[in-house]
């Protein structure tokens, strides 16, 4: 009991230690600004995009495909104004419910506070992270790996992987790495210098 509180403890301190910071997400015409945003675990996402755009948190699938479908869990702001404080790291999607026709959404990118070598996903570990050259991925079974841009679009598709990724052809940069398919679908953020 005494060593879960000093792990809680520890926790703690290294949170405080970090400035939380409160990202402003407003609205110009049809589109948010920023409608990228990359934050820090524990920040704070303020909404105030008026209450013509009413804003809801998506899976990816509907992100890229410009559905409207409402995250199961996910905020929902229905008069455009709202915030919350990120508690997870990876991508959050968010759509206008009036305007996502025309392409009105959005991406909050949540790193860590402090430096990560390693990330722990489920069954599956990442690193280096950032990464130079060879991505390192333990998987149980044989899966295809897609590697997307912080805009969406996939940069690289690689077919039955189990252990290494050469992501030496990408730019340096923020991507996200995305296992598996249907409901089973695991994003795991990572950098490339």
């Amino acid at each position: 009991m005494k060593k879960l509180l000093f792990i809680l403890f520890i926790g703690c301190i290294a949170t405080s230690l970090h400035a939380q910071t409160t990202h402003t997400i407003a609205a110009v015409g049809l589109q948010y600004t920023p409608d990228t945003v990359i934050v820090n675990l524990g920040d704070t996402i303020q909404f105030d995009v008026g209450t013509s755009h009413p804003t809801t948190e998506v899976d990816f699938n509907t992100y890229t495909t410009n559905g409207s479908t409402a995250l199961s869990g996910g905020f929902s702001f229905p008069n455009g104004q709202g915030s919350f404080v990120t508690s997870s790291l990876g991508a959050i999607y968010y759509i206008c419910d009036n305007h996502i026709s025309q392409g009105m959404k959005g991406m909050i990118m949540v790193n860590p506070t402090i430096g990560v070598s390693e990330v722990h996903l489920g069954d599956h570990t990442l690193y280096p992270n950032p990464v130079k050259s060879e991505l390192h991925i333990n998987l149980i079974a044989p899966q295809d790996v897609f590697i997307y841009s912080l805009d969406g679009k996939v940069v690289k598709h690689f077919e039955s992987v189990t252990e290494t990724i050469d992501v030496t052809e990408l730019n340096a940069g923020t991507y996200i790495l995305v296992l598996g398919e249907g409901e089973n679908i695991e994003r795991i953020r990572f950098m490339k210098k």
